[in-house]
């Protein structure tokens, strides 16, 4: 079996979690792309074989999506890893990371449960009296944007909890401000209008 994933917010994490399919005869190929973990702009990735076999055959069915990667953006990005620009930038992003999740974590947790990843997102648990969906709808209306996890989840058992993008507030200032709105309103009742479907 050959799976291929995706690790976008991985390297948030200070290091490269081994996967559980390894002792199995699995193999695994890792993409990361540095748009979710440096900056948008650099639509550059990096991917790991597990070996050289297949390699060929890899590299074909890319060239029949691509023909070559963006060559401004890899020779950026190379110079960047090479001198340690990409470090110093990653370490600034994972501090601001640290802050945002303190910060969220400290306003929304008298709200119900909430838990982090490390990353720039959270998941938090809903209190009983809402429907994943439904706080979702109510936030966009009070200019709020969150995501039910059913965006996430395939299947039946699907938690009752919205995941919080901590990235999306260019000061940590409107952050904070936003997740004060949003933990006053999981906090009241669903009225009508929260209800409503359209």
């Amino acid at each position: 079996m050959r799976i291929h994933a995706s690790r976008q917010f991985f390297i948030f994490f200070g290091s490269t979690h081994q996967s559980r399919a390894s002792a199995r005869s699995i193999v695994i190929c890792v993409g990361s792309t540095l748009s979710k973990c440096i900056s948008p702009g650099l639509r550059a990735a990096f991917l790991v074989l597990p070996s050289a076999e297949g390699q060929d055959a890899f590299l074909k069915a890319l060239r029949s999506l691509s023909l070559m990667s963006p060559p401004l953006a890899t020779s950026l990005v190379t110079q960047w890893i090479v001198d340690g620009t990409a470090s110093e930038v990653l370490a600034g992003i994972r501090k601001e990371s640290r802050e945002r999740l303190l910060a969220a974590s400290q306003v929304l947790s008298p709200v119900s449960g909430s838990k982090t990843s490390g990353g720039i997102h959270m998941w938090q648990a809903l209190p009983q009296h809402w429907a994943a969906q439904s706080p979702a709808d109510a936030a966009r209306r009070e200019g709020l944007v969150v995501a039910p996890a059913s965006a996430f989840c395939q299947g039946g058992d699907v938690p009752n909890a919205i995941r919080i993008s901590l990235g999306g507030c260019t000061r940590r200032s409107e952050l904070t401000s936003a997740l004060r709105k949003l933990a006053a309103l999981l906090e009241r009742k669903p009225t009508a209008d929260d209800r409503l479907l359209i």
